[in-house]
């Protein structure tokens, strides 16, 4: 997803279809082990945003505000 993924830093956007880009850049991830780690890093701190816990969380906070703002008008 375009949105998730940050060029370079939690991943690499391929355009669909594009084997050889596909190939180039897995061959790059596994020729650089700590570029590897790195993305894997990144994106799993990314994943994790986006949990079940952390997904009820943010839109009971968002609840929360909307009647809070509809209360004082």
């Amino acid at each position: 997803n375009v949105e998730l993924v940050q060029e370079g830093v939690s991943g690499y956007l391929v355009e669909l279809g594009d084997v050889e880009g596909l190939a180039a850049r897995i061959g790059m991830l596994l020729g650089d082990p700590d570029l590897a780690r790195r993305i894997g890093e990144n994106a799993r701190s990314t994943a994790q945003r986006y949990t079940v816990d952390a997904m009820v969380s943010a839109h009971l906070n968002l609840y929360s505000e909307m009647l809070e703002g509809s209360a004082t008008n």
